[in-house]
């Protein structure tokens, strides 16, 4: 049974991980970056600074920074420049870009293509286009003592940037898998999890954006690094894979690369289970095509941020070409597989029977 987060800490079992360093920002004049009742301003040092001060975590294997409160959340850089201290997960306004002109000394530069500032009022913003004094940050040690008294609450938050580049991460997953299949245990593999990873599954997410809790208990089944890459595990050695509203964001070669390496990984018998939008069932509910260009349901990839929508027809084609012996179309929460963890998707969006394509592609027995 997994502990708590209190009862870890209480048995000193809680400690920065050894990739992460932790700093405080001071300003060019001399001042921290702190957060103050909800405000992210510019403070003198004092007896408060642990309550306070905001800290800078770094990976080293990685190419930006989060920016942490004391009390466990992360500063986020809106699109209008104002900055907000109440984010529980990182995405990618929670990113920093550092641009180091020494070791101490950087700027950071947003998702938005801007910098943070501070200003002279004492306030922080991230709307500035280029970099002069009040873009440049020094570089502050945290005393230890302060460590001690934060990292029950900055240790649940710090874990996802733990987790390391795309190299390192695939060789992560290759030695869990290897390890499962020592001890003959099955290997379950859900892509694409979003916020709502599968306990008992390895799950693959390109970004990973899932609650502190779920890293804490559940390190060992996270793992972030693009699905349509060769994933250095053996052949034939896995028992189910499992995707939902994955597959439509990548692009065709990209879909291809990775149907052909679940196959390659599938023992003979498994399943591959997808369930995406269906491209005909939107297009026949939303678009009037005798309008022609205007009369096409064009939100279907704007709003979604879908990229190559599929057909059962489609799908079906390209399992046969790959060389899955049998494609098996079903419906929601239905499965040939005792694995099956039963379907989140679609949500409101979609009518649950026919907005989404469910298929379970089977490699047959050699």
């Amino acid at each position: 049974m997994s502990k708590s987060i209190n009862e870890l800490t209480n048995n000193c079992l809680m400690e920065i991980p050894n990739n992460i360093d932790l700093y405080w920002l001071k300003t060019f004049n001399q001042k921290y970056i702190s957060v103050v009742d909800g405000r992210v301003c510019q403070t003198q040092s004092s007896d408060f600074s642990a309550e306070v001060n905001v800290i800078m975590a770094v990976n080293r294997d990685l190419d930006f920074v989060v920016l942490l409160t004391p009390q466990g959340n992360y500063l986020s850089a809106q699109i209008d420049g104002a900055l907000q201290a109440d984010r529980k997960l990182i995405g990618p306004w929670e990113k920093f870009k550092p641009v180091y002109f020494s070791n101490d000394n950087l700027a950071l530069l947003t998702d938005h293509n801007q910098y943070l500032c501070a200003e002279l009022d004492e306030d922080l913003v991230a709307n500035r286009s280029s970099i002069g004094s009040c873009e440049k940050f020094n570089l502050t040690s945290i005393p230890q003592s302060i460590l001690d008294k934060l990292v029950s609450t900055i240790y649940p938050i710090i874990r996802i940037i733990t987790l390391g580049n795309f190299e390192s991460e695939i060789n992560r997953f290759k030695n869990k898998v290897l390890s499962l299949q020592s001890q003959k245990k099955p290997i379950k593999i859900y892509v694409g999890p979003g916020r709502i990873p599968k306990v008992g599954f390895l799950n693959i997410e390109l970004e990973v954006q899932v609650e502190p809790e779920f890293l804490e208990n559940h390190f060992d089944e996270i793992f972030q690094f693009p699905a349509n890459s060769s994933w250095s595990i053996p052949d034939s050695c896995v028992d189910y894979i499992f995707h939902e509203d994955f597959i439509e964001h990548i692009s065709q070669q990209s879909q291809i690369e990775f149907l052909a390496e679940a196959y390659r990984v599938l023992k003979p018998g498994a399943i591959h289970r997808i369930s995406t939008p269906c491209l005909i069932e939107s297009m026949r509910l939303h678009s009037d095509f005798e309008k022609g260009f205007q009369g096409v349901f064009s939100d279907e990839w704007k709003c979604w941020i879908h990229i190559n929508l599929l057909s059962k027809k489609m799908i079906e084609e390209i399992a046969t070409m790959i060389g899955y012996k049998r494609v098996h179309f079903t419906v929601k929460n239905h499965s040939l597989s005792e694995h099956h963890p039963g379907d989140s998707r679609p949500g409101s969006d979609r009518d649950e029977n026919f907005g989404n394509i469910y298929v379970e592609l089977l490699k047959t027995a050699e």
